[in-house]
Parts: C-alpha cells; structure tokens; sequence
C-alpha cells in the first residue's frame, strides 16, 4: 500500500528531467506526465489512493497479464 515514490524522489526526477530530455531521452520526456500524476496521487494518500494504486499493482495488472497471455 506504500508504494507511491517519496516527493523527494520525484523532486530529483524533476530536476533532472530537462537535461535528460535535451539529450534525447525519451524516458526522460515520458516521466514528465508520469512526476505529475504521482504528485497529485501523492497528496490524495489522505483519501487512501494508495491502496486502489496497490490493488490496481498487485491484483489487477497481474490478472490483465494473464489474461492478455491465455
């Protein structure tokens, strides 16, 4: 249920995320949507968005793998 990064780790993927990108880093250029949308999950930890991250990670993923594999 603990699973979301830290806001000091995604403090230091945002920083280093430009510089990464003028490179041509296409994961750089990906993490900028992803940073974001942890911020704002990270905050809504008050309304538990952890455990739905933490079922939708272990349970639900797992099973559309599968699914997508049979």
């Amino acid at each position: 249920m603990h699973a979301f990064p830290s806001t000091v780790d995604l403090t230091h993927i945002w920083r280093l995320a430009p510089a990464e990108s003028r490179k041509g880093n296409l994961l750089a250029l990906a993490s900028y949507r992803l940073v974001a949308l942890l911020y704002v999950l990270n905050f809504a930890r008050v309304i538990w968005a952890d455990l739905g991250y933490g079922i939708a990670i272990g349970i639900v993923g797992p099973l559309a793998l599968f699914k997508a594999l049979a």
